[in-house]
């Protein structure tokens, strides 16, 4: 054991003595504190000299135990005074851990890092020696003024436009720089700061930047970051993820001043990178020899410089990077420029304004450590989002040039929608370039990349090709040589990049000592890595290193893993591995790495592990020949079918309860490993039918929106009512807005979340989306205010826009918002639905006439039905419609109570020439005789009074107005008005009145009869009819109402040019008339319509409708029983015992039709009850929920009492909101239900004898088929029943 020990010992004492004899050298040239560096040089060299002669000597181990005490009491003398210079590791910890060879191989470790720290110690005692013979020349040389400030200005900018004028494109060739002008393409950058949690480093943002744009969003220009209209802008913060174009933008600025084309009137422009002012945080620096040590072109004003002055910019470049504390709280509070601190004091300070408050400060960093900065102290915040589409096809213009194959290689990278979407960081835009370049230029189209993984293993190989002729001059290999010849350097590059990955520290900056540790050469290192050596700076004389982008790390991280798994190098799998198995499946690894990936908080090894599965496939395998060990055959087969159970086990995955970012992440790994199943089954969801029972489950709504993002084309409509999802799940499928031209969120609980996404697809200046639907969605204030402030932005394009029963209540004006919308210059809202909110404040219309009023206003449709408008709200809408220019076309104001002061202010307007109104919608407004009197002569276009109950006396006073000659009406619409036969006999004389301007006629859907059509023919037979459009579908027309009409067009035929009869029962006869009449030469009839002619048509009203119902038992209550041929449903006390089944309702009294509709039915009921509900709802509403029309899956009417009375109390209900309706007015225990699905309408009615008494219409854009409903509250006094009744 004891020479066991010796031997080890041994081998680590040789490595300390020699380490331990330069540490010695090094000590003796130190200047300052020379006599302790000498002392403590001699004690080194002594320790040495004993242990080396301890080990020739081959003692025991307790001996070199003595010997190793004896150089820790040096190394603790060490450790004071190298921690002034840098050096903050703790030796003791170091050398007292593990055993001998651990404790030597420690000690050897920190002896280099010494080394490191005492060469810039020596670096910044010869820099400290220049910058005074600088100083001292300055004060010896005769002070000139104006003239020696002017030079060194002028020096300045000369240094600035040396030093940032050109750049390493990513790639270091032969030290060779591009210009920055030659191929900087302007990037695209926001204001504003995004709300969402920042993520230090994923493919998610890269992904997400492509499709998001904050709530703030405006776009700014680089020279224009510091120009504020309303404020001083002092301090500007600039986030953005890795390699997205910060620094870039930092030396476009820097530049762009410096050659006089931007930012006169700056006069000085500093940059401090983090990363060199890392160097300096354990010395003390004033603001002053801060500036003049990084810019010795500014030492002659040493002595006659006051910075407050001039205006001068301070850019703090890569705060991420910094290494040093910065406490806004604690730190003291420093003024003056000449005053010395420490580091970390003097850039709080500055920062916080203590220090030169007139300077101007640039803040960037990545978006993980923006927060370091307190947002008190920073006026402006920014976001570099990279490329948009337009800047990603210049760039590749300017990058590829006069190439011939320029446009093909954008055309690839267009339609490979993920490597178009990667093209978004600048970066991975010059690899896509490179890599396309070299495929085009050699021929190999075969070889075009269509994953990640693929693009990345032929830039890599590109990099060697290209390091062949740089180091080798033009030797040409074949792929699998030179990749042989590079394995080990890049092997070892590759080690490299798992370490920084898997290490904690992170830092993303290694040099040349972690390459000399990994046995890398800077030949291999110049492959990969852009090296940030800056030979101007002398203090600052060390090689930093980073890869061109982390995601090189990532791909050179996988191909380490992997090919250590080939090479079965149990050790470095060690973190992939709880056990250590004899033999190493692939399947386990993948497996392994895909659990880690999943645990990640952030998301660091999701490219990681999508790489890993692109590189496990033997395609690529195939291409990287002489790189990767080749695997054996017993091994290929067992890679193979690991290859198959690792697609399996990630479609098992899937059914988790995953985030949407892993569960992204997993559908990227099937497409690196081209299997497209999932991909596949969620393009089916794009085409989704709801089912009962079915529901998308939360990773496949976030996959499902994001599939939509990615797509190459906009899809057309996107309605979020057609997923059956809860309304969590819901909010994960909302993003899909942003790349969809038409959105139909309504009817959905959406949080202020949800309002910001909708937001930013209206700011989005890509954005397709034109049509919005947020009717009855249940917006949260913020969100809603979100959506209404997304409007105002110019790139806003949308279209039609509906806000329809949004319930804004009264801390929130909708048409205040929305009337600053209208007023932006750029709007394109041609159409808006505010239906079914209460309007009826003076501030409300008063602010939306205002938007209405703007020149640039462009809504041609506005729809105000059921708002509660006041005779304030008609002088409002007339101020909009007499003035010049007026975009208004249509006005709906259904439902709406006008009086006569507010129609005649409403006249008033459209007499005016400006008014250009064509289309007036007015059923249910009640109006007064004097009201038509007052609107029919000024009115020109078209009247739509459809979907009304309306009654013989209104239409007697309509007719009054429409028979004068002065009325301009050309076109009345009454479909679904319950007309009849004295309906039809005063429309007559309004055809037959002299002077008419009628010329169309809508009577759809009215159960007319052929005695109505009889009355109507008189009309039509006068000569003073000129009606040219006659519309008669479904009004129980037969052969005799034919007859009439043929009659009438026998009469009069020069006018009538159409007549629809659709969905009648005309007969043959009746056809063969009416066809005669077409054809003959005097009649100028064109066109007839008799399509779906049947004779179900016949029955009266909607009764034509009528269905026959069966009731459900799988879903009845259990306190309910069928009787009478199962139609009539009886509520009792007693419980039956039915059997278990999911569909039967538990709570509440309730059963359900067998069957649903998606057309037109209508159904009547006799209700013998204290209390029934009768309605219609999807067939997956909830179980143990409440009443029908106490969610929002189901419409419901209650009746209250046995029958009607005058007394009897009736309410409508949806979604738990109540609605009171007026008694009837007749005693009647039945009641009618009629569903026109395609419209969305379902409506109510009393039913006394055969007359249908309207009491409530709910409209909704209807998304499944409804079930008929019944549903009871017991009083447990008496059986409660209502009967289906049959009609004939």
């Amino acid at each position: 054991m004891a020479v066991a020990g010796v031997v080890t010992a041994s081998k680590g004492i040789l490595v300390v003595v020699n380490n331990a004899l330069l540490l010695q050298s090094q000590l003796q040239k130190a200047k300052r504190n020379k006599k302790s560096f000498e002392e403590l040089a001699t004690r080194v060299k002594d320790v040495a000299e004993v242990l080396e002669t301890l080990t020739n000597q081959g003692v025991e181990e307790n001996v070199v135990e003595k010997g190793l005490e004896i150089f820790e009491r040096a190394l603790e003398s060490a450790e004071k005074l190298l921690q002034k210079y840098g050096c903050s590791n703790v030796f003791m910890h170091c050398v007292k851990a593990g055993g001998f060879g651990d404790r030597f191989a420690r000690v050897n470790t920190q002896l280099n890092e010494a080394e490191q720290h005492l060469t810039l110690t020596l670096a910044v005692e010869q820099r400290q020696k220049q910058v005074d013979e600088s100083k001292k020349k300055a004060e010896d040389e005769e002070t000139r003024g104006p003239a020696t400030l002017q030079k060194v200005l002028t020096d300045h900018k000369k240094r600035m436009q040396q030093r940032y004028g050109a750049v390493f494109e990513g790639l270091v060739q032969n030290n060779k720089k591009t210009p920055l002008n030659k191929i900087f393409t302007q990037l695209y950058i926001t204001e504003g700061e995004s709300e969402e949690v920042n993520r230090d480093h994923e493919i998610w943002q890269i992904e997400e930047a492509f499709r998001k744009q904050n709530k703030q969003h405006t776009a700014i220009s680089i020279n224009d970051i510091f120009k504020g209209e309303e404020r001083h802008i002092r301090t500007v913060m600039t986030k953005g993820v890795a390699g997205v174009g910060k620094t870039v933008s930092v030396q476009k600025f820097i530049l762009d001043w410096a050659e006089g084309l931007a930012n006169d009137d700056v006069n000085f422009i500093l940059c401090l990178p983090f990363r060199e002012l890392n160097l300096l945080k354990d010395d003390e620096y004033s603001l002053r020899d801060l500036m003049f040590d990084f810019y010795e072109e500014l030492g002659p004003l040493t002595n006659m410089l006051n910075f407050q002055e001039f205006k001068v910019v301070f850019i703090l470049d890569g705060l991420d990077e910094c290494r040093f504390p910065l406490d806004f709280q604690k730190s003291k509070h420093v003024s003056k420029i000449e005053e010395k601190t420490s580091l970390d004091i003097l850039i709080t300070n500055l920062l916080k304004g203590n220090l030169l408050q007139s300077a101007l400060v640039w803040i960037t960093s990545r978006p993980a450590a923006a927060g370091l900065v307190p947002s008190e102290h920073i006026d402006r915040c920014t976001e570099v989002r990279g490329f948009n589409d337009e800047q990603k096809i210049e760039y590749f213009k300017k990058k590829l040039g006069d190439d011939p194959h320029a446009e093909k290689i954008i055309a690839h990278v267009k339609t490979t929608r993920s490597l178009f979407i990667m093209c978004h960081i600048p970066v991975f835009c010059c690899i896509a370039a490179t890599v396309m370049q070299r495929i085009m230029a050699e021929g190999n189209t075969e070889q075009i990349p269509t994953t990640l993984t693929e693009m990345y293993v032929l830039f890599l190989c590109t990099q060697l090709k290209m390091t062949n002729h740089k180091f080798v001059g033009n030797k040409m290999m074949d792929r699998k040589a030179f990749l042989e010849e590079n394995k080990d350097g890049i092997l070892k590059l590759a080690e490299l990049a798992f370490r920084k990955l898997e290490g904690t520290d992170g830092s993303i900056l290694f040099y040349e000592d972690d390459l000399r540790e990994s046995g890398i050469s800077l030949e291999h290192a110049s492959v990969l890595c852009t090296e940030f050596f800056k030979v101007d700076r002398m203090m600052f004389q060390k090689r930093f290193y980073s890869f061109v982008h982390l995601s090189i790390q990532e791909f050179l991280a996988a191909l380490h893993v992997f090919a250590s798994f080939l090479k079965k190098d149990m050790e470095a799998l060690k973190p992939f591995l709880e056990k250590r198995p004899k033999k190493v499946f692939l399947y386990l690894l993948l497996k392994s790495a895909t659990a880690k990936a999943l645990q990640s908080n952030n998301g660091h090894l999701d490219l990681f592990v999508r790489f890993l599965m692109g590189i496990s496939l033997d395609s690529n395998q195939s291409f990287l020949q002489g790189l990767l060990p080749e695997p054996l055959d017993e091994d290929k087969e067992d890679n193979i079918k690991s290859m198959k159970l690792i697609v399996k086990h990630i479609d098992s995955l899937v059914l988790k309860d995953l985030s949407p970012e892993r569960f992204i992440n997993l559908i990227n790994c099937l497409t690196e490993l081209q299997d497209n199943s999932l991909h596949k089954e969620l393009q089916l969801y794009l085409q989704y039918i709801k089912c009962p029972g079915t529901a998308l489950k939360p990773a496949h709504c976030s996959a499902l929106a994001n599939m939509i993002l990615l797509s190459e084309e906009p899809l057309e409509e996107f309605d979020l009512k057609r997923y059956n999802v809860g309304d969590e799940d819901r909010e994960r499928l909302v993003p899909a807005v942003r790349w969809c031209k038409k959105a139909r969120l309504a009817e959905c609980k959406l949080s202020a979340y949800c309002g910001e996404i909708v937001a930013s697809a209206l700011q989005s200046e890509h954005s397709p989306l034109r049509v919005l639907n947020l009717e009855m969605s249940y917006l949260t204030l913020p969100g809603l205010n979100a959506v209404c402030s997304g409007l105002t932005t110019p790139h806003c394009k949308l279209q039609a826009l509906s806000l329809a029963g949004c319930r804004c209540v009264s801390d929130f004006r909708l048409c205040v918002v929305l009337g600053k919308a209208l007023q932006s210059i750029s709007s394109h809202l041609t159409e808006l639905d505010l239906s079914y909110n209460i309007l009826c404040s003076d501030e409300d219309m008063r602010a939306l006439a205002s938007g209405l009023k703007n020149p640039g206003c462009k809504v041609g449709k506005l729809r105000l039905r059921k708002c509660s408008l006041t005779d304030h709200g008609c002088e409002m809408l007339a101020s909009v419609l007499c003035l010049e220019p007026c975009c208004l076309r249509e006005l709906d104001l259904r439902d709406n109570k006008l009086n006569d002061k507010g129609i005649e202010l409403l006249s008033e307007a459209m007499k005016t020439p400006q008014c250009n109104l064509e289309k007036l919608r007015l059923a249910g407004c009640k109006l007064t005789e004097s009201s038509w009197k007052c609107l029919m002569p000024v009115f020109l276009g078209e009247l739509d009074l459809s979907e009304s109950s309306l009654q013989l006396l209104e239409l007697e006073q309509l007719s009054v107005a429409l028979r004068s000659p002065d009325c301009r009406v050309n076109t009345l619409r009454l479909q679904q008005c319950f007309l009849k036969n004295g309906h039809c006999e005063v429309l007559a004389l309004v055809l037959s009145s002299d002077g008419s301007h009628l010329r169309e006629l809508d009577l759809g859907d009215n159960d007319l009869q052929d005695s109505g059509v009889e009355l109507l023919s008189s009309g039509l037979k006068n000569s003073q009819c000129t009606l040219e459009t006659l519309r008669l579908s479904f009004c129980g027309v037969t052969e005799k109402g034919c007859e009439n009409l043929a009659s009438a067009l026998s009469a009069n035929p020069s006018y009538l040019r159409e007549l629809d009869l659709s969905y009648n029962h005309p007969g043959e006869t009746g056809v063969q008339l009416l066809t005669e009449k077409k054809d003959d030469p005097d009649c100028k009839l064109e066109t007839l319509n008799v399509d779906n002619n049947a004779e179900c048509w016949m029955k009266s009203g909607l009764r034509k409708y009528s269905c026959e119902l069966t009731l459900d038992t799988n879903t009845m209550n259990q306190q309910l029983y069928l009787s009478e041929g199962n139609r009539r449903v009886t509520c009792v006390f007693t419980e039956d015992d039915y059997p278990s089944h999911s569909e039967r309702f538990a709570n509440v009294e309730q059963v359900l039709a067998t069957d649903g509709f998606s057309g037109r039915c209508y159904w009547e009921a006799e209700c013998h009850a204290s209390c029934v509900y009768l309605g219609m709802t999807y067939k997956d509403v909830e179980r143990r929920g409440g009443h029908l029309g106490h969610n929002e899956k189901s419409w419901a009417l209650r009746c209250d009492e046995i029958g009607w009375s005058t007394f009897s109390p009736v309410t409508a209900y949806h979604n738990n909101d109540m609605i009171m309706i007026e008694s009837p007015g007749c005693t009647s225990s039945r009641v009618g239900v009629y569903l026109d699905w395609p419209t969305g309408t379902l409506s109510f009615y009393s039913v006394c004898s055969d007359t249908l008494t309207h009491l409530h219409t709910f409209h909704h854009r209807f998304t499944e088929p409804l079930y008929p409903g019944i549903g009871f509250i017991s009083d447990f006094h008496s059986d409660n029943s209502v009967l289906l009744c049959e009609i004939e």
